[in-house]
């Protein structure tokens, strides 16, 4: 009889610790976005917004908007652009054909740790993630 009171009691601890845990939705902390040979990623603000901004040398790469739970995943609203700098060598003489540009305005239903593409140009694939 005591063995089955104890049974009953574990049991009872347990159902109630799997209760509580499943109340702590862990929510993804940034947003990273993955183009050419670049990578850029900001923190998810309590508010759900984000914004980031990374030069380099040659490349500038620009991330902000927001994230959103929604009962399937989270709408991620995302604005990014990049701005590839030529060098002297990218010129052709006596021409001078500006930077190269790209921009993504965006809405899209994702998943945590599944990255999907949003787009590009050439063989310069944009692909968005969070974690």
């Amino acid at each position: 009889m005591k063995t089955l009171s104890l049974l009953k009691a574990l049991l009872v601890v347990v159902l109630s610790i799997g209760g509580c845990s499943s109340r702590y939705i862990i929510h993804p902390e940034q947003v990273i976005v993955h183009s050419g040979g670049g990578v850029i990623s900001a923190a998810i603000t309590g508010s759900g917004n984000f914004k980031k901004t990374k030069t380099e040398q040659l490349k500038t790469l620009s991330i902000s908007g927001t994230v959103e739970n929604i009962d399937d995943g989270y709408l991620v609203q995302i604005w990014f652009f990049e701005e590839n700098k030529l060098d002297e060598s990218q010129r052709v003489e006596g021409n001078y054909f500006g930077n190269r540009t790209q921009e993504i305005q965006t809405s899209v239903l994702l998943h945590k740790n599944e990255p999907i593409v949003l787009g590009g140009i050439d063989s310069n694939v944009v692909r968005i993630e969070i974690r």
